[in-house]
Order: C-alpha cells, then sequence, then structure tokens
C-alpha cells in the first residue's frame, strides 16, 4: 500500500508560469488589548499528557504540486518533488487525469535540480487518460539525496474549456499510478525501491473570476499597492466585492494604473465598513457608460497604509496577512462572482541598524532612545537588533557610543543591514528584530 498525502505547501503555478516556493512559518503580533482574552482562551483549553508523535515522512516518495488555470489560458504546468535518501539514476511513474478535459503535452527540467543534470526523459501514451514519464540520470551525475527536491514540471494542455460551467470551476486530480508502468526509483547501487506518492491538483476556472494578489513590503513603506484582478463575461456598470483583512492595516481603493483609470470622473469607487465587520469596495460607472470586459484586466489597488512617517512603537507589526473575498458579496450587476482567489500582504522583518525609532535615518534622536532603551525602566526597544549596533550580539552602551561616533566623529557606520533597510545577515548571533 502506498503512503498517501494531499500536501498543502506547495504554491499554485498560474498558466504559463514555473514557479516553487514554501511558505514557512508567520510571526503575529498581538495587540495589548487582546492578550487578556488569548490567556484567557488557552486556559480554558485541556492538554493530554502527552502529545501524539507525528508520522515520519516515508525516505522515498514522489509528490505532485498543484496549479491554477485562469479563465482563457490554454496551458499549465505542474511541479514535480522528489524525496531521497540515496543517489537516484531514474524514477518513473504512470499519470491518471481527465482525458477530455487535460492533455499532457510535455515535460521540462527548467529550473529544476535535474537540469544541470541534464537526464534524458521519456514521455509516452500523452494521447490518453494514461501516461508514463521516465528520467534517467547519468551514473556520473546522479540525482543527489535530498528532501522535497523540484525535479521537473508536467505541462498539460486545456483539451476542451467549455466542459468547465461559466462561473464556476473544476479541480481535476493528477494521480500517480503503477499503468502503464511501475512506479519506481532506480539507486545507484543498481537495486530499485518503490516510492511513496503523493497525488495532484488542477483547478480550472470559468469567468467571471475576482482575484486578489500578494505584495510583500516592509515597515518603511508608507504605502503597499496590492492588485485586483478581474475576468468578466461582458460589460457592466457596477463591480462590487467584500473584502476581510487584518484591522491593523488601514487600506483604501485607488483605480490608477487599473483598466478603469481611462473613464476618469465618470467611474466611482467607494470603500466603506460593512455591517458585519468587512470592508466593501463598490466600483460604478456614470453617464450611461460601462464598464468594459476584462480578461485578467488590473481594476485597480488596495492601497494599504502602513506607516505616514515615523512609526510610533505600537505601531510595530510584521509578518503574512491574508486578505480575504468574503463569500456571498462579490458582484457583477446582478450576476454573482462565485470564483474568488483571495490575497496577501507580507511585511517583512527588515530594519536599519541603528535606526532605532524607525524614522528610516540615524541621527540623535536614534542615540537618545538606546540611552533610555539602557537606563529608563519601560523603554524598550521594539526592534533590538536595530539597537545593536555594533553587532556584538547585545544591547549596551557601547551601542550608544558607537552610534554617536559615526554620528559626530567619522566613526565606522554600523554593520549591515546599513544604510538602507534589510534583514539581518545573521539572525542567530544577535537580540533578534521582533
Amino acid at each position: 500500500m502506498f503512503w498517501l498525502q494531499m500536501s498543502n505547501r506547495r504554491v499554485i503555478p498560474e498558466s504559463g508560469q514555473l514557479c516553487s516556493a514554501e511558505f514557512g512559518s508567520v510571526r503575529r503580533y498581538v495587540k495589548p488589548s487582546l492578550l487578556a482574552a488569548c490567556f484567557a482562551l488557552l486556559s480554558s483549553l485541556s492538554f493530554g499528557s502527552s502529545l501524539e508523535a507525528q508520522p515520519t515522512p516515508p525516505p522515498y516518495l514522489i509528490e505532485l504540486g498543484h496549479a491554477t488555470v485562469l479563465p482563457g489560458s490554454s496551458e499549465v504546468s505542474v511541479p514535480v518533488f522528489i524525496t531521497n535518501a540515496e543517489p537516484l539514476v531514474g524514477w518513473q511513474m504512470g499519470l491518471d487525469y481527465d482525458d477530455l478535459l487535460l492533455g499532457l503535452i510535455g515535460v521540462t527540467t527548467l529550473e529544476t535540480l535535474s537540469e544541470p543534470l541534464s537526464p534524458q526523459i521519456f514521455l509516452t501514451g500523452n494521447s490518453t487518460a494514461y501516461a508514463s514519464v521516465s528520467v534517467i540520470y547519468s551514473a556520473l551525475t546522479p540525482l543527489l539525496p535530498g528532501t522535497d527536491q523540484l525535479v521537473l514540471w508536467l505541462t498539460f494542455a486545456i483539451q476542451d474549456p467549455t466542459l468547465i460551467p461559466a462561473g464556476t470551476s473544476i479541480t481535476e486530480i493528477i494521480s500517480i499510478v503503477a499503468d502503464p508502468i511501475p512506479i519506481s526509483f532506480d539507486l545507484t547501487n543498481g537495486t530499485s525501491v518503490v516510492p511513496a506518492v503523493s497525488n495532484g491538483t488542477i483547478a480550472l476556472y470559468a469567468p467571471p473570476l475576482i482575484r486578489v494578489g500578494r505584495k510583500v513590503g516592509t515597515l518603511f513603506d508608507q504605502h503597499i499597492l496590492v492588485p485586483i484582478e478581474l475576468w468578466s463575461a461582458g460589460p457592466a456598470t457596477i463591480f462590487e466585492m467584500g473584502l476581510d483583512y487584518d484591522d491593523l492595516l488601514l487600506g483604501s481603493i485607488t483605480l490608477v494604473g487599473g483598466e478603469f483609470e481611462s473613464l476618469g470622473n465618470q467611474v466611482v469607487a467607494t470603500m466603506a465598513p460593512h455591517p458585519l465587520g468587512h470592508m466593501t469596495v463598490v466600483i460604478e460607472v456614470l453617464g450611461g457608460l460601462s464598464l468594459p470586459t476584462l480578461t485578467g484586466g488590473l481594476v485597480g489597488y488596495l492601497d494599504f497604509t502602513v506607516s505616514g512617517g515615523p512609526i510610533h512603537y505600537s505601531q510595530l507589526f510584521t509578518g503574512a496577512f491574508s486578505i480575504d473575498l468574503v463569500p456571498g458579496s462579490c458582484w457583477i450587476d446582478s450576476t454573482e462572482i462565485l470564483n474568488t482567489l483571495d490575497g496577501e500582504l507580507v511585511i517583512e522583518d527588515q530594519f536599519i541598524r541603528g535606526d532605532v525609532n524607525f524614522t528610516g535615518d540615524t541621527d540623535i534622536a536614534d542615540v537618545q532612545a538606546l540611552l533610555n532603551s539602557i537606563f529608563v525602566a519601560g523603554k524598550e526597544l521594539p526592534c533590538k537588533e536595530a539597537g545593536d549596533v555594533n553587532d556584538s550580539g547585545e544591547v549596551d552602551v557601547s551601542d550608544a557610543i558607537s552610534l554617536a561616533g559615526y554620528l559626530f566623529s567619522g566613526g565606522t557606520s554600523p554593520p549591515p543591514p546599513f544604510p538602507t533597510p534589510g534583514v539581518d545577515p545573521d539572525p542567530s548571533a544577535g537580540p533578534g528584530c521582533f
């Protein structure tokens, strides 16, 4: 029996794109007003005397990733990941999928660990619902042991997009099967093993569809613009969507740079709180005009205000913040948009060494804040790593002396990240930022 696991750690490649990424753990910072509620909740939970042991991942595994086909796209690429405890000179698998909707038209090693190894790849049976893929590496350049190694892309063509009903989506499973060839890993010692498998999925969408993008910024960005894209089935006069996001973020809507900007003052965009707690965005065209039909066109941007100048210590927050489209709240005229793809805003842990008050620059005020944090109770720094001016691993009076020497006596400049924001080159050696 094969070990099956539907992984949820794979980024969804869109049609025509090859990409791979992992979502790491995200730190979120609870506002002081919520701490009491959090402690009350924790105290109400009871935990057993022992934690359940987590299963050990198998030493040999083939995993298929997940992909998204947006309306109008004709192809999509699904990533293949391999875990192997020993070097491999080859591997093979069979694939099962809906041949009325999908057709496997090719494989590529572009931007994978297989690419520099120049393996031989054999694809057979791709005109039917069953296909087989065989990969052979040279014995001199085998695939070395590793975990979750991206080794291949499977390229599928969309055979008949009309099979997807308008306004809906279909999720197809791409199964790894032992037919028409066995599933096997060939080791450098001449033996073969049968790996565990994890199937993949392809989600296919028909318009209308609304998608909020993903944007990465820092605490030094006064504004972070997250794009909104729309696939519509025809012209309309009113577009509406409900958004749910963390109340630490202050957002507005702007149409600058979008498809509706050309309508000038004939288009009105508003953003207001909804009685149920989320935000409602409404875009309406006046004067008898219509919103154009869009096929992934840019509607506009969600403009999130991170800072309006110097940041007060209580305003500091980093991490990943989801931007969710509220079910039942997205409409084009009288047609509900059922296809929605949520977005994300990521605020990275970046800082400038010596800029302890997060104004974006270093000056005498940072020296004073450093001294206060050392000698005055309750004046802790929000980012201790920014206060570790000499990168000694701790914050003390020598950091204030180093910063003052740099500012006023031509002393040595602080180590990176300086003078522009960045991440700590060696986060394990210092006090940390947040």
